[in-house]
């Protein structure tokens, strides 16, 4: 199966919450899923898709309980919510530890990878924080 038919597959199965059919083939998802595939990775184009729907908050402009009826929608929004899934959000302070410590590990190999985050990681020796050896896992 090719990446445009299994994206738009996924997207009429995990979002639209229906059976895929044979006049998808040429529909709309097919032609999104195409123009997505151009631009972005299947990953990113599934992880915005998920995060549309499950985390509402995170996306400047998206409404909570807001419908995602087309995959196109994640290129709208102001910068667009493609971009606002791709691009690491800035890290909390350091003294919200639990915060700090959860955006590292959701976010740090990726802030490293793009020049955004510097990898210092202080109190390092604190028992409650990540220890040397759970950093360098997450951040490999």
């Amino acid at each position: 199966m090719n990446d445009t038919l299994k994206l738009a597959t996924w997207f009429v199965s995990a979002i639209r919450h229906r059976k895929w059919t044979g006049a998808d083939y040429g529909g709309t998802h097919m032609a999104h899923a195409k123009k997505l595939l151009r631009l972005y990775k299947l990953e990113e184009i599934q992880g915005c898709c998920l995060a549309l729907v499950k985390q509402p908050e995170r996306f400047d402009g998206w409404e909570h309980g807001w419908e995602l009826k087309y995959m196109v929608t994640i290129l709208k929004g102001e910068p667009p919510y493609i971009t606002q899934w791709i691009t690491p959000p800035s890290p909390p302070p350091i003294y919200e530890v639990r915060a700090y410590d959860l955006w590292v590990q959701n976010w740090g190999k990726k802030a490293i990878r793009l020049g955004l985050w510097d990898g210092n990681y202080p109190c390092v020796d604190e028992p409650y924080r990540l220890s040397a050896e759970a950093l360098q896992i997450i951040l490999r």
